[in-house]
């Protein structure tokens, strides 16, 4: 199976959608604040959602530059960055200003967050990400934004040091070796600061702390493009399923785990989001040969076309629906009434992003798209 083969496939867009349902589940199951333990830990594992949309981006990112370079003999690294600035900018522009209309900042218009938010630099200090309590979140959950643009300035060099798995593997190490001295060295300097929830939810989202889950996608991309994947392809079509179905055990065995937040914390084990992204490793290698439909659909291939706009409308949704309607969705149930209220309000949440999502993604993502493809052909005129 050739790389231009694999980049035709449907898988990537289905484990979008799968990355982007685990980020809904565990939001949601916030507004459920008496859901049973074992449930409510299940649910928020969802939370590592973002790091499968971070393997999933650097996997196709890597696609995308193999295919340039197949048909150029080089990469257009200014193309790059302007297709990755309109591909995220309007739609990521419009919520914050949705955003602010909807939950204003309590402390007022706060021109530096503003600004380092729009500019994509919100992910390299505890203000401006921010996870102070008094911090502005100009888009909620635009940490992974800012940090998804950080690893698109280092992307250019990131590609010349994934050409081989043995080159890859000296890559991996050297990132789990680097965030760990930087973790170490930034908590020794930030909890003079902030408090320790400050600095070490700052610590596990920031990216060097993260850099390692994009190598892990840089990693699938290369076992996929070896001729001994081609080989061993049959087989792993045929066990598709049982992979996958074991890639989610992994995942979901996390729940229940210990480990540190971030790199670099003492602790026998690996963080949580580590193992998960391993797991997730699995899965994308599973995903990208099963023929079953019950892995790849049509419905969560739409989910995950659309699924930088419901990552970032689903928070809306969820604050309109049983946020405001909290009798309706009945969030303060307990015990087996948690349970099944979660259960039921899931879908209603899921399609109501799915249908907002869709209409800005045809509305504002494609349009941006091709603005994005109109401004790279009059540079290139």
């Amino acid at each position: 199976m050739s790389l231009r083969e694999v980049s035709r496939l449907a898988y990537v867009d289905c484990v979008r959608g799968y990355a982007v349902l685990l980020v809904i589940s565990c939001h949601l199951a916030y507004e459920y604040v008496n859901l049973p333990w074992p449930v409510h830990r299940l649910a928020v594992l969802g939370w590592h959602g973002v790091q499968l949309f971070f393997m999933a981006s650097a996997l196709t990112l890597l696609l995308s530059w193999q295919r340039e370079r197949e048909r150029t003999g080089r990469m257009n690294v200014t193309a790059f960055f302007v297709r990755r600035f309109f591909r995220i900018a309007p739609v990521y522009y419009a919520a914050a200003a949705f955003y602010y209309w909807l939950t204003p900042p309590a402390g007022g218009l706060d021109v530096v967050q503003l600004l380092a938010s729009l500019a994509f630099a919100n992910g390299w200090h505890p203000a401006i990400m921010p996870t102070t309590s008094s911090g502005w979140s100009v888009v909620p959950g635009g940490w992974s934004i800012g940090v998804e643009f950080s690893f698109y300035a280092v992307f250019p060099v990131f590609v010349f040091w994934v050409t081989s798995l043995r080159r890859w593997s000296g890559l991996l190490v050297a990132s789990l070796v680097i965030a760990v001295v930087a973790n170490l060295a930034a908590q020794s300097v930030l909890l003079t600061q902030y408090n320790a929830v400050t600095v070490d939810n700052f610590l596990y989202f920031w990216l060097p702390n993260q850099f390692p889950v994009f190598v892990l996608g840089a990693g699938v991309f290369l076992v996929l493009g070896k001729d001994g994947f081609a080989r061993l392809t049959p087989t792993i079509k045929a066990w598709s399923v049982p992979l996958a179905l074991l890639a989610a055990l992994l995942f979901f065995a996390t729940a229940y785990s210990g480990g540190p937040l971030w790199l670099g914390q003492p602790s026998p084990i690996p963080p949580r989001f580590i193992i998960a992204s391993f797991a997730f490793a699995v899965f994308l290698l599973a995903m990208s040969v099963t023929e079953s439909r019950w892995l790849i659909n049509g419905a969560i291939a739409a989910m995950g076309r659309v699924s930088f706009s419901a990552y970032l409308w689903h928070f809306a949704v969820l604050r309109l629906l049983p946020g405001a309607f909290g009798n309706l969705f009945h969030t303060e149930a307990t015990d087996y009434g948690a349970i099944l209220a979660f259960v039921c309000a899931w879908p209603v949440v899921v399609l109501a992003t799915f249908a907002v999502s869709w209409v800005t993604f045809q509305a504002i993502e494609q349009p941006g798209i091709r603005l994005g493809q109109g401004f790279l052909k009059r540079l290139r005129a």
